[in-house]
C-alpha cells in the first residue's frame, strides 16, 4: 500500500472505506504489474475480475464523497474529464490495460483523491 495512504488510514475506523481503499490498492498493483509485462495471464484475468466486482460494489457508496476530490485533480496539469475510479471499473478486463497508457495515468490522480478523502473524514472526526 502506498505509505501515506496507509498512515491516513490508521486513523481512520470505518470498516467500509478501508475495504473500498485496499481494494483500490489491489487494482493499482495489477494494473502496474500488467502494464509493466505488457501482458496479462490467466491468474490476473481472475483477480482483476474478483476486484473489479468488489469495487463495482463498493464505489457507489464512495461515489459522492470522492466526486470534489479528483474533480480537484490533474493529469500533466489538464482537469480530468472522466472520474478515474468509474473509468477503471470500467474496464471490461485486464487485456484493458495492455499499453493502456491512458488508464494508467489515471493511478496518481485517483490515489490523490483517496489520500484527500482519507485527509477530510480524519479533519472531521477531529471536530
Amino acid at each position: 500500500m502506498n505509505p501515506a495512504t496507509r498512515a491516513l488510514l490508521k486513523q481512520i475506523h470505518h470498516p467500509g472505506l478501508h475495504a473500498f481503499v485496499n481494494a483500490w490498492d489491489e487494482l493499482e498493483v495489477l494494473m502496474v504489474d500488467v502494464y509493466k509485462a505488457n501482458g496479462v495471464d490467466s491468474d490476473q484475468q481472475a483477480e482483476f475480475a474478483d476486484i473489479r466486482q468488489r469495487l463495482a460494489a463498493s464505489y457507489p457508496a464512495w461515489q459522492a464523497a470522492l466526486d470534489p476530490h479528483w474533480r480537484a485533480t490533474t493529469i500533466k496539469g489538464q482537469p480530468l474529464a472522466a472520474d478515474p475510479f468509474q473509468a477503471l471499473i470500467d474496464l471490461e478486463n485486464a487485456e484493458a490495460i495492455v499499453g493502456n497508457w491512458a488508464a494508467m495515468q489515471t493511478l496518481p490522480a485517483a490515489r490523490e483523491a483517496l489520500n484527500n478523502i482519507l485527509v477530510e473524514r480524519i479533519e472531521d472526526s477531529s471536530e
